[in-house]
């Protein structure tokens, strides 16, 4: 729930804390928000251990978008921790000053592996928390299928959000780009079949969508996302969530994939709540939010309260002064 790049006024946390707030002004309601970016479902379940080892009345998981490698073996992991072992490191490979480093998680090829892993990293967090006696409110995750960046890589340097990939883009797939730019959609469709480059399903998917052929966009979009997640949740991960889910009667779903759907055009979920690949907009943070509350109420997870629009006005004022925002640069 980092709530990034709005981490502050207008997060994920901080809607939630103010709706209940207003809720319960009386009772003193403390969300402590645990998240760091770009970690995976291993790492987040030993943020997890560490934050059920204070006791909390419930514990929110929403973890996805950054799979892609397996977690390292024990002996690894402990060498990696040592501070001589990466003292040691640094002075025998120093790193290239000014290399690019890359946005999107590296993909393992096994990727059942990857999925079992974590589903493994998942059900660890939900059972860990049972033992403890607390509820779980565990979040599918928003996937943007109209993401539209295609470059290879997109390697983060010089303070800029996102530069142009270092890996030249393969040629049929730039004609097939040009031929989305000038608003060609059949033949770009056509063109795109015939390219023998995974991208050539985002070129279809989006290509398809213009020509209002929804259904088809929809399944060739996720399929591409499948393929090439590109710090997305894949669908059959997010499908993952939902059997834990089913599994236990401490959790709780939040079905956040299926809110971000309900809530674009034809069910295809793009820049209306997206500012980018995976990061959503003001009001995109806001329906998380929601979700979140309506999952705890739903559940009983809270004492009664009477439904009130106590935000709503802010959260306007907010969408308008932010709604034509960009990321910050998420270099260092």
């Amino acid at each position: 729930m980092m709530g990034v790049p709005y981490q502050y006024a207008g997060s994920i946390p901080y809607w939630l804390s103010t709706e209940l707030a207003a809720r319960y002004p009386d009772k003193p309601i403390e969300i402590v928000n645990a998240a760091q970016s770009a970690q995976s479902a291993t790492r987040v379940g030993e943020i997890a251990g560490f934050a059920l080892g204070h006791e909390p009345d419930l514990l929110m998981i929403a973890t996805c978008n950054n799979e892609g490698t397996l977690a390292p073996g024990k002996v690894t992991e402990r060498l990696h921790r040592s501070g001589t072992f990466r003292l040691l490191k640094k002075l025998l490979k120093p790193e290239k000053n000014g290399a690019p480093v890359p946005l999107h998680t590296p993909q393992d090829k096994d990727i059942t592996a990857v999925r079992n892993a974590f589903k493994d990293s998942v059900k660890k967090m939900v059972l860990a928390a049972r033992r403890k006696k607390v509820p779980v409110l565990l979040a599918t995750l928003p996937v943007n299928l109209r993401y539209d960046g295609h470059e290879s890589g997109l390697p983060l340097k010089g303070g800029k959000w996102q530069e142009p990939g270092s890996v030249p883009e393969d040629k049929c797939i730039a004609q097939g780009n040009q031929l989305l730019k000038d608003r060609k959609w059949v033949k770009a469709e056509i063109h795109f079949g015939g390219c023998k480059n995974v991208e050539a399903f985002r070129g279809i998917g989006l290509a398809l969508y213009e020509q209002r052929r929804f259904a088809e966009a929809k399944r060739t979009l996720m399929q591409y996302v499948e393929l090439q997640p590109r710090n997305r949740c894949r669908p059959s991960f997010n499908a993952v969530i939902r059997n834990i889910a089913n599994q236990f009667d401490t959790v709780h779903l939040v079905d956040l994939e299926a809110m971000a759907e309900k809530n674009s055009p034809y069910g295809i979920p793009g820049p209306e709540l997206f500012v980018d690949y995976c990061h959503m907009n003001w009001m995109g943070q806001g329906m998380v939010a929601d979700e979140f509350l309506a999952a705890l109420k739903q559940a009983k997870l809270m004492p009664p309260w009477q439904e009130q629009p106590t935000a709503l006005q802010p959260r306007k004022i907010i969408y308008e002064r932010h709604q034509n925002d960009l990321p910050p640069p998420l270099d260092d």
